[in-house]
């Protein structure tokens, strides 16, 4: 059959067998694969079709014929609505072990990775009110009230509390409407919550320019736009298990952190080095981490720029034997120059950590980086910083082939 052998509308009966990366369950119909909004493996559904590509369908469950024993309640009211969430209705040990298995077919099917090892997903200590951050949308209309997105990224939903988000945030949003909320009535606002248990809404009365975070026993200084992990507690397992992966090679050479933001990785890891090296485009984020990392011991310089113009020429320079780079990009991923850089630099660097919370620009620059032969890739660690949305951080060691 083709995708012309149905019609919009039509409702079709589904067995779902998996779970696609978005969190969509996957079935087959008449040989045709049918992505199904809301069912999750194991179940038996009545499928509506809402679009027809050239390939394969797309759909909603219209009804469960057969439940997972898998499915639970979603706390949230606007669970299936607003975009955030896609996976509160799936038990959470599923979404670790569905989640691993998506980083790795995906590392499979795109990078041509197969094989290396990998544990057990790593788990999120809470899988509700996680997040020290949330971005919320001026909905249109007086007074100001503000939301997220729904499903289709196209129009908004009031949220009024928010599942995944901290108490101290959730506490924050009915200020939002008020003139003493400080927003000014903003299209978009970011609220973050501090180490102190406050929340900082930017942009915001004042002008905030400075605020303290908490990560791995440390606090860290930053800008209250600039980049910093959702999750603190899964960012230090991350931490924990790069430190551990450094500890495997010689002490000294140069760590050049080409993502730098605040400095997350130089603050805690920079006594392992004699040097070093971090870049970030954030101006703001840089100011920050030159402060977070003072008096660490380590000869440290931090530049504002684009890792991909300037690592050409720091390289060569500050490089020592035993050296490592870590990216941590944004979803778009590496740059193909950035990544030719690295796949052709000297043996001086001896390792690249590379921490992604998009698995598919993951496995794109890793084969483009282990394509020439030079580098292969050790271990993957899967993370769950984001429970409940479809959203996954994986890390991999990449060492010398």
């Amino acid at each position: 059959m083709t995708p012309m052998d149905f019609k919009d509308r039509q409702t079709v009966e589904c067995r779902v067998d998996s779970l696609a990366f978005g969190g969509e369950g996957v079935g087959r119909v008449g040989g045709m694969v049918v992505f199904v909004e809301g069912a999750l493996p194991g179940e038996r559904t009545a499928v509506e079709i809402l679009h027809r590509g050239r390939k394969f369908l797309r759909g909603r469950a219209a009804e469960i014929l057969d439940f997972s024993p898998d499915r639970v309640s979603p706390p949230c009211r606007l669970f299936g609505r607003c975009g955030g969430c896609a996976l509160q209705h799936l038990r959470y040990e599923s979404q670790l072990d569905w989640k691993r298995r998506q980083v790795l077919d995906i590392l499979a099917r795109i990078g041509g990775i197969e094989g290396i090892p990998c544990g057990a997903a790593v788990p999120s200590p809470a899988p509700y009110g996680y997040r020290n951050s949330i971005r919320l949308h001026r909905l249109p209309g007086r007074p100001p009230r503000y939301g997220f997105y729904c499903r289709d990224n196209r129009t908004l939903v009031e949220v009024r509390r928010c599942e995944i988000a901290m108490k101290a945030i959730n506490n924050a949003i009915p200020g939002l409407a008020k003139p003493a909320g400080g927003v000014r009535g903003a299209d978009e606002i970011l609220l973050r919550a501090g180490a102190d248990g406050g929340v900082v809404a930017h942009p915001g009365r004042g002008g905030a320019r400075r605020m303290l975070m908490e990560l791995g026993g440390r606090r860290f200084e930053l800008h209250p736009a600039s980049f910093f992990q959702v999750n603190a507690p899964v960012a230090a397992t991350i931490l924990s298990r790069v430190a551990a992966w450094l500890d495997g090679g010689r002490r000294g050479g140069t760590l050049f952190d080409l993502h730098c933001g605040v400095g997350l990785f130089p603050a805690l890891l920079g006594g392992r080095f004699a040097r070093i090296i971090g870049i970030d485009r954030d101006t703001r984020a840089v100011d920050c981490a030159k402060r977070n990392t003072a008096g660490g011991g380590a000869e440290a310089h931090f530049l504002a720029g684009d890792a991909e113009r300037l690592f050409g020429g720091i390289y060569p320079r500050f490089a020592a034997d035993g050296s490592v780079v870590i990216l941590d990009p944004p979803r778009g991923g590496v740059g193909e120059g950035l990544i030719a850089l690295l796949a052709g630099a000297d043996r001086r660097l001896a390792r690249i950590i590379y921490v992604s919370c998009n698995p598919a620009t993951l496995a794109r620059d890793l084969k483009r980086l282990c394509a020439g032969g030079a580098w292969r890739v050790e271990e993957v660690l899967v993370c769950d910083m984001f429970p409940q949305t479809a959203h996954v951080e994986a890390c991999c060691a990449v060492g010398r082939a």
